[in-house]
């Protein structure tokens, strides 16, 4: 019992902090990495992302789980390649020990 009420202490104490990146990476590659931190809670996550071009559609998603930490995690990365899309869009659901957070929301288009 000692050693559970520190460390539910330090996961009150250390909020989940998400970061979702999505931005232009090498040879004209979109590149979207998911990360967390936190203080050693329960996190899973649902990760949609969707491209949209002259060729139509693209859609992927990712699914996981982890318990975020003080040094961060990153459980999903996606690449779209060069050409493929002219708009992309990166949805984030996630909870932290079973409550829903806030949702995320990135857009990035291509010039």
């Amino acid at each position: 019992m000692s050693t559970i009420l520190p460390a539910l202490m330090l996961a009150s104490l250390v909020p989940v902090s998400p970061s979702l990146d999505l931005q232009p990476g090498n040879a004209g590659m979109l590149v979207l990495n998911l990360c967390f931190t936190g203080g050693g809670q329960q996190v899973r996550f649902d990760l949609r992302m969707e491209s949209l071009g002259k060729a139509g559609r693209s859609r992927s998603r990712q699914q996981g789980q982890l318990v975020a930490a003080t040094e961060q995690h990153c459980p999903a990365r996606m690449q779209v390649g060069p050409g493929n899309a002219e708009e992309v869009r990166a949805y984030l659901r996630w909870w932290v020990d079973g409550v829903e957070q806030e949702p995320l929301d990135k857009r990035l288009h291509r010039l």
